[in-house]
């Protein structure tokens, strides 16, 4: 036998073993002996196994050390696959190994403190396993590592200041473990990083401003933490920043205006921390920012003007602070603009007809603002628009004819207003998508249009508090997605209008539930407050989906019906402050 074929011999008999170790051995079915002609390995010139990739085969069992029998093993790739038992020790023993992928796996225990002593090792993948334990502290043996990614396991413990050593780190990945402690200073001494992940873990402390050390660092995930003090300005520096996601933990002070000196920042998250004062003109010039939320803090002022510059922008979210002043009508400059989320402010003054001219807007949320003025028309040529939100502001006017042209609307909502007049007739008749529909709480007259549930999607209708008239479409009755009918009217209503006001007579006809009993998905009726009178009637019962029945605080006599035991799924049932109603509550 010749060394060559001694060696290949040698090199088949390792990896039938670990594939046997993994029990998927069909892929060496009717294999040559000369492993070097086998799918998934690769070889040297000189014959010798370089690289075992056997990624997404649905392996399964533990991985063995004996691949380690290759002394020129450079690359093990064995992810996506379902791998059990602990990372094997013995791979320490792989000493010409450069990349180890071992992601996307069920491969618990520890990573072993042997594998720091590859020093050949330049990407090393962990992910999307059930790790426990410490990043080891021997991690800054590995100085030839390029890329770390041990991101959704269960690590604990803190960053090991030994991570100074990984001269050549270009990206390190640890999110969604349970890291915790402070960001170590000595992790900017990593000058070559483009990508520093820790999101989603508990870490504590401040940002270290050293972190401008990093100019070629192109992405920063800190978000979900546990992190405070303030937004270190310095940031300004990393010149190279393409993604800043510090969101969601506990940072105060102000935007730094230095961040507008980011001249490739794309997206800008800092919302669901304590930030105060105002938001910086200066962050208009981010002439490449493509998203900016800054929503869930504290900030104050107007919504700079400025930010009309950003031709680029298809995201501004500044909802939940204490913004004033207007909504700038230059906004409408901004033609890439896809969502606009200006909600739970203080914003005065009218809803500008400029945004109408955004083209590529899906969705306009207002609400809770102290908006007035009318509707302007301008909205209705919001061809690509999804979802619009104006509810609880001091809207008068009328609900624009123009709403009929949006064809694609899943989401209309302007309850908690003072609009008054009639409903437009074809609202709903041109779009396919709409769901949820929600003009409560308004001074709306006349009849329910015919076209609501034209598309059989509408899930939720709410049209109480207003002084509609008339009988219930036909196309609303067989609405069989309907999942939520809402309905309250004001004290004082005197006619009966089928589900849509407080019925004051007897509920003997039972023409309400009776028709509502059509929808078989309706999940929620909520019919309190009112002035329903009469016995609850038999067909309740029909309800098979419903988890919420509420009649409470109405007139009703009698018994509750036993077909109420019809109800399996139903959470809540309230029939207070019924005083005839009498008798047991039934089994069911």
């Amino acid at each position: 036998m010749t060394v060559a074929s001694a060696s290949a011999s040698a090199s088949a008999s390792a990896i039938a073993h670990v594939a046997s170790s993994l029990c998927r051995c069909s892929w060496l079915r009717g294999a040559s002996e000369d492993p070097c002609g086998w799918a998934s390995i690769a070889c040297s010139p000189g014959g010798e196994v370089t690289g075992v990739t056997l990624p997404g085969l649905n392996l399964h069992g533990r991985l063995s050390a004996a691949v380690c029998a290759l002394p020129h093993l450079a690359v093990l790739n064995v992810s996506n696959n379902a791998l059990t038992g602990p990372v094997p020790p013995g791979l320490a023993a792989c000493a010409a190994l450069e990349v180890l992928d071992l992601s996307t796996n069920a491969l618990h225990g520890a990573v072993p403190p042997g594998l720091c002593a590859l020093r050949a090792l330049r990407r090393l993948f962990l992910s999307n396993n059930l790790l426990v334990g410490g990043i080891p502290p021997a991690i800054g043996n590995l100085t030839a590592l390029e890329e770390l990614e041990i991101y959704s396991n269960n690590l604990t413990g803190k960053i090991p200041t030994s991570i100074r050593a990984l001269q050549r780190l270009r990206v390190i990945r640890a999110g969604f473990n349970d890291l915790s402690g402070p960001i170590p200073v000595e992790l900017t001494e990593c000058t070559s990083l483009e990508f520093l992940g820790f999101a989603h873990n508990n870490l504590t402390g401040e940002v270290p401003r050293e972190l401008s050390r990093l100019k070629n660092l192109t992405t920063l995930f800190l978000w979900q933490n546990g992190l405070s003090g303030e937004v270190p300005p310095e940031l300004g520096n990393c010149t190279s920043l393409q993604t800043l996601a510090l969101n969601d933990n506990a940072f105060t002070g102000g935007v730094p205006r230095e961040l507008a000196e980011l001249p490739s920042l794309l997206k800008l998250y800092i919302f669901g921390n304590q930030l105060d004062g105002t938001i910086p003109p200066e962050l208009g010039n981010l002439q490449s920012v493509l998203e900016i939320n800054l929503a869930h803090n504290n900030l104050t002022g107007e919504v700079p003007r400025e930010l009309s510059r950003l031709k680029n922008l298809t995201t501004l979210f500044l909802w939940q602070n204490g913004l004033s002043g207007e909504v700038p009508p230059e906004l409408g400059n901004c033609t890439s603009l896809q969502e606009i989320d200006l909600s739970e402010n203080k914003l005065t003054g009218i809803i500008p007809g400029e945004l109408g001219r955004i083209p590529t807007l899906q969705l306009l949320n207002l609400y809770n603002n102290r908006l007035q003025g009318s509707i302007p028309p301008e909205l209705g040529q919001l061809s690509t628009i999804r979802e619009i939100d104006l509810s609880t502001n001091n809207l008068t006017g009328t609900i624009p004819a123009a709403f009929q042209n949006l064809s694609g609307l899943e989401d209309l909502q302007l309850f908690d207003n003072q609009l008054h007049g009639d409903i437009p007739p074809l609202l709903g008749a041109n779009s396919s998508n709409l769901s949820f529909l929600d003009l409560s709480d308004n001074q709306l007259t006349g009849s329910i249009p015919p076209y609501l549930c034209k598309y059989q999607k509408l899930t939720i209708l709410s049209l109480g508090l207003n002084s509609l008239v008339g009988e219930i479409p036909p196309g609303v009755k067989a609405c069989r997605t309907l999942t939520q009918l809402r309905k309250r009217c004001a004290s004082g209503q005197q006619q009966i209008h089928e589900f849509i006001c407080v019925l004051e007579c007897v509920l003997e006809r039972t023409r309400l539930i009776v028709e509502l009993s059509m929808l078989q998905n309706l999940s929620s009726l909520e019919m309190h407050q009112n002035r329903f009178s009469g016995r609850i009637p038999p067909e309740i019962g029909k309800f098979r989906s419903t988890e919420r029945l509420i009649p409470s605080n109405n007139y009703l006599v009698g018994h509750i019906p036993a077909a109420i035991g019809n109800l399996t799924r139903l959470v809540t049932f309230n029939v207070s402050s019924n005083q005839q109603l009498t008798g047991p509550i039934p089994g069911g």
